[in-house]
C-alpha cells in the first residue's frame, strides 16, 4: 500500500465520522424510527378496539 492510498483512507474515515456526528446532531433517526413504531403500534392496538366494537366482540 502506498503512503497516498492510506492518507486517502484516513481521510475517508474521518469525512464519514464527521458526517455520522453531524447526522445525529441534528436528528437522531433511531428516535424517529421508535416514535413512528410506537405510533403504528397505538394505531394498530385503536383498530383492534375499533373492530371489536364494530363486531359486538367487546
Amino acid at each position: 500500500m502506498h503512503e497516498s492510498e492510506g492518507r486517502r483512507r484516513v481521510a475517508y474515515a474521518v469525512l464519514f465520522a464527521i458526517l455520522a456526528g453531524a447526522l445525529l446532531m441534528f436528528g437522531n433517526p433511531v428516535n424517529r424510527i421508535k416514535a413512528d413504531l410506537r405510533a403504528d403500534a397505538k394505531g394498530f392496538v385503536f383498530s383492534l378496539e375499533y373492530g371489536a366494537k364494530a363486531t359486538g366482540l367487546d
